[in-house]
């Protein structure tokens, strides 16, 4: 396997999925024996994990079937309100992206004042910029009302 070549992996995947495909793929690598006990400690690969949020972050080392691995503790996350920013700004797939977009990132480049979410006007700028974009990647279902549920 590929990773088998390295003493250390570090990752700043910005999704769930991806973290848990590589907590998975180096996991599987730690060589057993029948009991399930490591039977070759040289086949632990150290995973350093890290994400952000925000201006927020984390990081922490997994050391694969000995300390808890990323899938045992998923339930620690809260539920995610926003994006990764990098996915908004360069690669959005979703309709909620393309709103996290206008709200986030266009908004204060037009405006010096705050969003008012119960200004209509404002909303519909949010809306309008938000379509702009899903047309300009190719993304269904921006509606006016999405934005209200972020």
């Amino acid at each position: 396997s590929f990773y088998q070549s390295f003493d250390c992996i570090i990752s700043g995947l910005d999704n769930i999925e991806a973290r848990r495909w590589l907590n998975a793929t180096v996991c599987g690598l730690v060589e057993v024996d029948d009991d399930g006990d490591i039977s070759d400690f040289s086949t632990i690969i150290p995973i350093i994990d890290g994400g952000t949020e925000g201006f927020s972050g984390q990081a922490r080392v997994i050391l694969p079937r000995i300390t808890s691995c990323f899938e045992c503790t998923l339930d620690l996350f809260p539920p995610q309100k926003s994006f990764p920013l990098c996915t908004v700004a360069q690669t959005p797939r979703l309709p909620e992206h393309c709103i996290a977009y206008a709200f986030t990132l266009q908004w204060p480049k037009e405006f010096d004042r705050k969003l008012d979410t119960d200004s209509p006007e404002d909303m519909r700028w949010v809306f309008d910029k938000a379509l702009e974009r899903s047309k300009k990647y190719n993304i269904s279902g921006v509606t006016y009302m999405l934005q209200w549920v972020l």
